[in-house]
């Protein structure tokens, strides 16, 4: 048979979803001949079958043969932005862009790339282009509402997905995410009407009943919550989302003895491996580091012996003072799953306890250059950085310039700042309805707020986020430029609000060492600081740390700067610089608003 038509035969074989055959008859093929659509079949091939390193490694391939392929540039893109591997699927669009400057499928993609890096005034200039050319741009204006919420530029999303509905009422799509956006909008009545009206055409739709449950769960109404999510689990009982919500819900209004009873589905039934992980990832976050090992040693070695369940093994290894056996588990999966950011940064933290810095940096630099925004390989850089005695420690956390108290002041119709602060503590605290402090979180002895406190309509809110804009502002303009640094490089003199939501501890409480990963920007406002939290006092009390790591180094373990918190101000700072508070005791709580923001 023909190169031709043997080619055509696995392509054939592809469209009708026989992919080992189609496997088959590129692999004899290349064996002829180093063609790229060979390689590039291949890749689409294991793409379908979801073996995602496999299908990278052929792309990589058929773009060494077909550098001039703008569709294989444009195919290899769509899987790094699977993958994540956002710098590299950028390149990958812009060599497709030049390649064909029509490409319309690059552009929609692309666009969406950039929005979820917040690079609103890119991803318009992308999508505007393409919906300009159409007579009929529907399919393309629900694409730019997408971006928009992916901006969290809502209002306008909100305006422009109405008009794709009156086009077209029935798109899921568009029905689905224009629900996303009520609910950022906290515009719940209208969600909830919304739901049931599309309920009724897809009655058991599991995704439904999760949003409708998510919604209840925002309004803090916890029965309806749990009735939904409930539902959801009955209409599809392997949903992940609804599960890690209903037990979130049950932890957080101390409901112990429901906790993780949903996953009682896992009994009596083949073992899955996605509803498995889920539960011991749970127990973990909970601190039932036993439970979770028996957990475990009930799931059979084909599960086991993974790269994300061999993670999970060291996680509770390390939590229960193996070490040894932790560290042979961090470094199998880590060997196992080279493509996993998640297992490569816990490697490298398993090499930074052991004083193996350059081979940390070895494993971290390289991700870096490829997520050269991720806030956590900066940080645990910056600590590599610091136990060398390498000047970058400096560059990258230079503890005096990029860490900022700002005073907030106050609005207009307040006679003071500490009227205003009276009035703005008495809703944060009304909006404290758990019981227990997250599962999720570095709170300990404490609360969390539920979702984005400035999308609140509240108006002692919406003052309150008007103070932040302009503190943020000072903030932005006093940073020097560097556009090679992490922090500073992303100064356009724009943001937006990732996420903002309140903290109430109790005395005791206080906040483990950690990071901000979905940040740029980050920072509590200080609304009620206990007495007992003093710049006179020598134990420091309540103050909030910076430099020390949750790695507990020991020795080498390191506080930059500290700073006593003071009402009425906002400390804003990079989002990888490692911070954490001292406890405190007092019959006061402590009230905070902390924020993450955004680039745009």
């Amino acid at each position: 048979m023909s190169f031709s038509r043997s080619f055509q035969a696995a392509v054939t074989a592809f469209q009708n979803k026989e992919y080992d055959l189609a496997q088959s008859i590129c692999e004899q093929l290349t064996k002829q001949i180093k063609n790229c659509e060979i390689f590039h079949l291949l890749a689409l091939i294991n793409k379908a079958k979801n073996k995602l390193d496999k299908s990278r490694y052929y792309f990589e391939i058929a773009v060494k043969y077909g550098s001039n392929n703008a569709n294989i540039h444009a195919n290899f893109a769509n899987l790094l932005a699977n993958l994540n591997d956002n710098q590299l699927a950028k390149k990958h669009y812009s060599i497709a862009l030049k390649l064909d400057p029509e490409f319309s499928d690059v552009k929609v993609n692309f666009s969406l790339l950039l929005s979820k890096e917040r690079n609103l005034s890119a991803a318009l200039n992308l999508i505007d282009s393409e919906i300009e050319k159409r007579a009929q741009p529907q399919k393309l204006l629900k694409i730019k509402a997408k971006i928009l919420q992916n901006c969290l530029e809502f209002n306008q999303s909100e305006a422009l997905f109405r008009v794709c509905l009156a086009h077209d009422p029935s798109d899921y799509f568009c029905q689905i995410n224009y629900v996303c956006v009520l609910r950022e909008l906290e515009q719940y009545p209208l969600a909830l009407s919304f739901l049931q009206q599309i309920t009724i055409q897809q009655p058991q739709n599991s995704e439904i009943a999760f949003l409708t449950g998510c919604i209840y769960y925002d309004q803090q109404a916890y029965k309806e919550a749990e009735y939904f999510l409930k539902q959801a689990l009955i209409f599809s009982p392997e949903n992940i989302a609804a599960h890690e919500a209903l037990n979130k819900l049950y932890w957080e209004q101390d409901q112990q003895a429901l906790f993780l009873t949903s996953y009682e589905i896992l009994k009596n039934t083949v073992p899955s491996a996605q509803l498995s992980y889920s539960k011991i990832a749970q127990q973990i976050q909970a601190n039932q580091f036993e439970q979770a090992q028996v957990e475990l040693n009930l799931l059979p070695n084909s599960i086991i012996n993974t790269s994300g369940f061999t993670h999970l093994q060291a996680v509770i290894a390390d939590r229960l003072g193996d070490k040894a056996k932790a560290n042979d588990f961090y470094a199998r999966a880590a060997l196992a799953d080279p493509g996993n950011l998640r297992l490569q940064i816990d490697f490298a933290n398993l090499l930074i306890k052991q004083k193996k810095y350059l081979q940390a940096l070895s494993i971290l630099e390289p991700l870096s250059n490829l997520h050269f925004f991720n806030q956590e390989l900066w940080a645990y850089k910056g600590i590599c950085w610091r136990l060398l005695n390498n000047p970058k420690h400096n560059w990258l956390n230079n503890y005096e310039q990029f860490i900022q108290p700002i005073n907030l002041g106050y609005p207009s119709g307040y006679d003071s700042q500490a009227h205003f602060l009276h009035e703005l503590s008495d809703t944060l605290i009304s909006l404290h309805t758990g019981k227990n402090q997250p599962l999720d979180q570095s709170v300990r002895q404490g609360t969390q707020t539920i979702g984005n406190l400035l999308n609140k309509k509240l108006t002692v809110i919406q003052e309150y986020k008007h103070l932040l804009t302009k503190a943020a502002h000072v903030y932005l303009n006093q940073l020097p430029t560097d556009p090679t640094h992490p922090l500073l490089s992303r100064n356009r003199g724009q943001f937006s609000f990732e996420g903002s939501w309140s903290v109430k501890l109790n005395s005791g409480g206080f906040h483990s060492n950690h990071v901000h990963p979905l940040g740029w920007i980050s920072g509590p406002s200080y609304i009620n600081v206990p007495k007992e939290i003093n710049a006179n006092d020598p134990t420091k009390a309540g103050w909030v740390k910076f430099g020390e790591t949750a790695l507990e180094l020991g020795e080498d373990e390191h506080i930059g700067r500290m700073i006593c918190p003071q009402s009425g101000f906002v400390v804003l700072f990079p989002s990888y610089m490692w911070h954490g508070t001292q406890p405190f005791n007092s019959l006061q709580t402590r009230l905070t608003a902390p924020v993450d923001i955004s680039p745009q």
